[in-house]
């Protein structure tokens, strides 16, 4: 009985799994999500994807169980002490609570469909999605009725819907909507904070709802596209608010106490952003399926979870969140990525590459930075994901500098990304000759951008199953032997291993500088370009980008 069982729940598992991040958007509500999940499955069954989650999700699973056999003994444990210790943390926490202001989060309803749509209003009454059929980046309302979401194979979602019309993706069309809707929200907010396409306004000196909706209008207006918004006393409970009346409404949380325990107690664990698929999975298996479920849990998830992950779900229990509206380095990192068919050829793959390089470097001179920091992500055919990051000696902007540290490309791909990081303003390095030598500049200058920093992934759809909490990730950790150095490093974990390499690979970078400086017998150093890609794969993209991380199982 207890095998049929265990089976079962594997089975769900799997297809929970299958079906996707984005199950919870607005308008897949009322669809039959069992029958769907099946048919996901079947079309699914023996292609690469499939046996790609397969594997991800027994490894979820072994993990998990791992966790609940600790579950197991601490639940028959004497847990008042620690309860006491608990009951005082939610005491602490209660008294940071912040009433003092509201926080708008303005959510653009199917931007990329709404965008296809209002420049072809036949496709209003008609199922579509934009993509391809390799990979959907969104799907209007009509077509989210029968299971098409975000994020889905194009031939999935086919599958779902025959009638379903795909639209390719145009991406210079949606960034030029996103400023006109971004100069709209400067007009009443200078303290705006630009998230990708989905924006936060603070509001604090306005009459909420009137301003809200008068801010709505006129992106009507302006653009022909419908927003949805969600008012609260923080940016976790309005952007959870702002789903509530969607497509074209908005909703209002007051700032009370009372009313923001009793609005978090009853809802699925899963609305909260950070919480994804996986770690809505542990908490499950945790008896936890609502933000209410941690509280009555609270003593048994203190002894399981590291204080990081649990001080999360007790600020998710209180409904407390940031109130931090800021513009200035508010992200540290900004990437750009791509989804399409698989692609083996040579110069198809470094022309795909040079493409992301040019688009990263647009946007890192609309920003006014330059980066220290690169890193790429590649997905195979398999749909195993891999990323690499590389620390340079000195900071850029420019597509061609970005490209030339691309070395040999892999045989094949599929989704290939960029990301920039460890920034300083363009104006700050016109000033980073022989005068930094004779006055202190404070390290936050130097690695701070100076106006508004982001996360631009031109494809942000397919980042959603990312946790940003990962209940595993933070409690596991493992031994590692550098690639470098050859040492073994114990007990660390992926984060403190990409810093060790990193390390690693600056004294190497150094080493080589100062040797090639000392036989050329000149002090300047050299900014060659990265070596030419050699039958071997000795200079391959992967070796040379030191620092690795696979995606997680979530």
């Amino acid at each position: 009985m207890e095998s049929s069982k265990t089976t079962e729940d594997h089975t769900r598992s799997l297809l929970t799994r299958l079906a996707g991040p984005s199950t919870n958007k607005a308008g897949l509500q009322s669809v039959d999500k069992e029958k769907v999940n099946k048919i996901i499955y079947e079309v699914s069954k023996g292609s690469a994807f499939f046996e790609n989650e397969v594997k991800r999700d027994a490894a979820v699973t072994e993990k998990i169980n791992s966790m609940l056999s600790n579950y197991e003994k601490i639940k028959t444990q004497d847990l008042t002490a620690d309860l006491v210790i608990v009951d005082t943390q939610l005491i602490e926490l209660d008294q940071t609570r912040d009433l003092s202001q509201h926080i708008c989060h303005i959510d653009m309803d199917a931007f990329y469909a709404s965008v296809e749509e209002r420049d072809r209003p036949e496709l209003k009454s008609k199922p579509m999605a934009v993509g391809s059929l390799g990979m959907l980046t969104t799907a209007n309302y009509e077509a989210r009725k029968y299971g098409v979401r975000s994020a889905m194979p194009g031939y999935i979602a086919m599958r779902l819907c025959p009638q379903l019309i795909i639209v390719p993706n145009d991406f210079a069309k949606y960034t030029e909507v996103s400023g006109q809707i971004r100069r709209i929200f400067e007009k009443y907010d200078p303290d705006f904070s630009p998230m990708s396409l989905d924006e936060y306004v603070s509001t604090s000196e306005l009459t909420v709802e009137a301003v809200i909706e008068q801010i709505r209008d006129e992106i009507f207006r302006e653009t022909g596209l419908t927003a949805s918004a969600g008012i609260a006393a923080n940016k976790m409970l309005a952007k959870i608010c702002s789903d509530i009346n969607k497509p074209n409404g908005q909703y209002l949380l007051p700032n009370d106490r009372y009313a923001i325990m009793e609005f978090i107690a009853k809802l699925p664990v899963r609305k909260i952003s950070g919480i994804g698929r996986v770690t809505e999975r542990i908490l499950e298996a945790l008896e936890v399926k609502t933000c209410g479920d941690i509280y009555t849990q609270r003593g048994i998830l203190y002894k399981l979870l590291s204080p990081i992950n649990f001080g999360f779900l007790l600020r998710v229990y209180l409904g407390i969140g940031s109130t931090k509206i800021e513009s200035d380095g508010a992200r540290k990192s900004i990437s750009v990525e791509r989804t399409f068919s698989t692609l083996s050829k040579e110069e198809d793959l470094y022309n795909k590459l040079k493409e992301i390089a040019m688009k990263l470097a647009d946007d890192l001179k609309e920003e006014n930075l330059k980066c220290k920091t690169i890193t790429i992500k590649l997905k195979m055919p398999s749909f195993q994901t891999v990323t690499r990051s590389k620390t340079i000696c000195r900071y850029i902007q420019t597509g061609h500098d970005i490209f030339k540290y691309d070395a040999e490309l892999p045989v094949s791909l599929r989704l290939m990304g960029l990301r920039a990081s460890s920034f300083i303003s363009s104006d700050d390095t016109q000033n980073m000759g022989l005068k930094r030598f004779f006055s202190s500049i404070p390290p936050s200058e130097m690695t701070s951008p100076s106006k508004k920093a982001k996360t631009y992934s031109a494809s942000q759809e397919n980042e959603l199953d990312r946790d940003g909490v990962d209940l595993i990730k933070i409690t596991t950790n493992d031994d590692y032997a550098c690639p470098v150095c050859t040492h073994v490093l114990k007990n660390i974990d992926n984060t403190q291993f990409n810093a060790h390499i990193d390390i690693c690979l600056n004294t190497v970078e150094l080493k080589t500088i100062l040797t090639t400086q000392s036989v050329s017998g000149t002090n300047e150093p050299q900014h060659s370009p990265s070596p030419k890609p050699t039958a071997t794969g000795s200079s391959s993209l992967l070796n040379y980008f030191g620092n690795s991380s696979r995606q997680n199982p979530g």
